[in-house]
């Protein structure tokens, strides 16, 4: 969806949206006297909106006015319940104190479908935390590198299984505002070709939830650098201070790798990359070494200790240089592989794993 079709629809919508109410109500055994809270939920924040006292029968009322769905949240000392509300609804809530999610609704199926989605992520997290822990329980830096491709292997496995799972929810449910709130939860670096997909369906469905907004802003930022795209070209100095650009190697397989001296993963996979540059330089391998040091100086002394025979440059600024920024690269080592026709093909493979697919 571009700026222009957005900026059309957006003004549509602002058109023909219309404040209306809502009334949430509903009954919690067992909390009589306790207070309820009633809360909105935007993109990383959370807004109180009211509060209020459960009368004598554990029994709580709010009224509002929106003009598109919205997220919000009821919450208790015991816990939360999720609700989306659409202009008009009029929702009836009943629950036991002690297990808020253990609730009934009347008037909506959303908030049951939201739950549904909460419950298939507390499931995945369960799982990686499991993977964390046993990370972390290894303190010594060379046996935590050594298992850095087994756990990349399980946390790309459990990110599959969430993927297919959120995909269900929203191929099930496509029309319901839960599908774009699980569509943003999806991981964009395996999945922007589906996200941009329903991106296009709910630029018409939901243009003015700061939800979409949010959704769309990750979708065209990803998009430039998913696998199967052209990579964005790269300019920056070379150890002489000369411009190097990426689109000078066009032709061969290129791994851009983002690296800094001061990133001890990154130096250990060196060796790995030099025996690999020596197997296939010459069916046409070249590696695009791109340092985001501060420290120019730093960076030229590790070329020397490293003596790495491949393109280096350098884009000083750590991760907020132009092309950590353009790439998207939050931490690093990280690498970009392309083929010939400079389309990325496969990205932040290392060791056995690069060496497979150069293979292929």
């Amino acid at each position: 969806v571009s700026k222009e079709q957005r900026k059309v629809i957006v003004e549509h919508h602002l058109a023909q949206a219309q404040d209306q109410d809502f009334v949430i109500g509903g009954k919690v055994n067992g909390g009589a006297g306790y207070t309820i809270m009633f809360d909105k939920l935007l993109v990383g924040k959370i807004e109180p909106i009211y509060s209020q006292d459960l009368n004598g029968n554990g029994e709580f009322r709010f009224v509002g006015t929106i003009k598109q769905p919205e997220l919000f949240q009821l919450r208790l000392p015991e816990g939360v319940i999720h609700i989306i509300i659409h202009p008009g609804d009029q929702l009836y809530f009943t629950f036991d104190f002690k297990d808020p999610t253990d609730f009934k609704c009347e008037g909506s199926v959303e908030p049951i479908l939201l739950r549904e989605m909460y419950f298939t992520l507390d499931r995945i997290n369960e799982k990686i935390d499991e993977i964390q822990e046993a990370e972390d329980a290894v303190k010594d830096n060379k046996k935590h590198f050594a298992m850095m491709d087994t756990m990349d292997r399980a946390y790309a496995r459990i990110d599959a299984e969430k993927s297919r799972n959120l995909k269900k929810l929203i191929n099930k449910y496509d029309t319901s505002f839960m599908a774009l709130l699980a569509a943003g939860r999806l991981n964009p670096e395996t999945n922007i070709d589906y996200m941009e997909q329903v991106d296009r369906r709910f630029a018409k469905q939901f243009p003015l939830s700061p939800f979409y907004e949010g959704f769309h802003e990750k979708v065209m930022a990803y998009a430039p650098v998913a696998t199967g795209k052209t990579a964005p070209e790269l300019m920056a100095n070379n150890v002489n201070g000369y411009p190097v650009r990426l689109s000078s190697t066009r032709g061969k397989y290129v791994l851009v790798d983002f690296w800094a001296s001061w990133c001890e993963p990154c130096r250990e996979e060196i060796p790995n990359l030099k025996k690999l540059y020596q197997k296939y330089k010459a069916n046409g391998f070249e590696v695009f070494s791109v340092s985001i040091d501060n420290d120019v100086d730093a960076w030229k002394a590790a070329l020397r200790q490293e003596d790495m025979p491949w393109m280096q440059v350098n884009d000083n600024g750590g991760f907020s240089s132009s092309a950590a920024q353009t790439y998207l690269v939050q931490s690093i080592p990280a690498t970009f592989l392309l083929d010939r026709s400079g389309k990325i093909v496969a990205k932040n493979l290392r060791g056995a794993d690069l060496e497979r697919k150069l293979a292929q």
